[in-house]
């Protein structure tokens, strides 16, 4: 990608007293380049992971988030997977639930309401999609599911012709949108930068880019009362593009925030910011970093 390599006698020359961040969940997961950096030391410099610089740089942040927090296990569950991320703890079992229960793990979010319109962001091949169906008893009023790559798109077709048939759905009820979801309208090609392009190289058709809508846009004339958003550290992104719709009908969030250390923080003071009403909690559904769900609701 154009980035310079240089040796370990070349940093050693050129980066003393820098701060060096080894770009993984946890440097001390990378042991080859942790321990060769700790028996052959830069002079003056700290070594650390991402997750640590992140956190540790913003700590006021992630302790406002967990002052935010209501419940008991919410509080506890985030300051374990903080604390993990720091390398300061192993994981531990007592902060995971079942991944079948993760986006209705909390009261509000397994409620049947048969005006019910959830906005799927990442649906995959639909496993989200299915547990709706089958916690809701097939009652509910739209299901709009957004998926930007072609070959999943085509399975989670096949999923919702299956479930149409199994629960005697509408064919209007579950809605299958061929995109990505970000801050605005466009062409991936158009408007990524490299980093950005390799996050979602994955999906992107052989010639020119996948298309990406905004849910405010999409969404300009129909209110929504729930969106779950699991799109690969793109959930910020979504946020800056849905914050009309949030301000408007103030729809039960259910939010990956587990993509990046930085999302630990800011997803939930941006949600807060859009709408000061909202309650929040925090679930875990994994036993590693991944499949951290922020929760929040407000009660009108």
């Amino acid at each position: 990608m154009g980035r310079p390599v240089i040796t370990l006698e070349d940093a050693r020359r050129q980066c003393k007293n820098f701060l060096i961040v080894i770009c993984s969940d946890n440097a001390r997961n990378y042991p080859i380049m942790w321990n060769l950096l700790q028996n052959h030391p830069i002079e003056g410099a700290v070594v650390c992971s991402h997750n640590e610089y992140a956190l540790s740089r913003h700590a006021d942040e992630v302790l406002h988030v967990y002052d935010l927090l209501e419940d008991a296990f919410s509080k506890a569950t985030y300051a374990h997977m903080v604390m993990f991320r720091l390398g300061k703890c192993p994981r531990d079992q007592a902060y995971t639930l079942p991944i079948e229960e993760q986006y209705f793990s909390i009261s509000p979010f397994e409620k049947m309401d048969p005006n019910e319109v959830f906005v799927d962001c990442g649906a995959f091949v639909g496993d989200t999609l299915e547990h709706f169906v089958w916690k809701r008893m097939g009652t509910f009023q739209k299901y709009f599911a957004f998926e930007p790559s072609e070959k999943t798109c085509q399975a989670l077709k096949h999923r919702v012709e299956r479930l149409n048939n199994e629960w005697g759905l509408n064919e209007d009820a579950i809605i299958v949108v061929p995109s990505g979801i970000g801050e605005g309208s466009y062409i991936t090609d158009q408007q990524l930068d490299k980093e950005e392009k390799k996050m979602v190289s994955f999906c992107l058709a052989q010639h020119g880019g996948i298309s990406v809508c905004s849910i405010d846009d999409y969404f300009a004339e129909q209110a929504i009362t729930t969106l779950k958003a699991d799109i690969e550290g793109f959930e910020e992104k979504m946020l800056d593009g849905a914050e009309k719709t949030i301000r408007r009908d103030h729809p039960k969030l259910a939010l990956c925030i587990y993509h990046r250390p930085e999302d630990l923080f800011r997803l939930p003071l941006k949600v807060k910011n859009f709408y000061s009403r909202y309650h929040f909690a925090i679930r875990q559904h994994s036993f590693d970093y991944s499949e951290t769900i922020l929760y929040a609701y407000a009660e009108e």
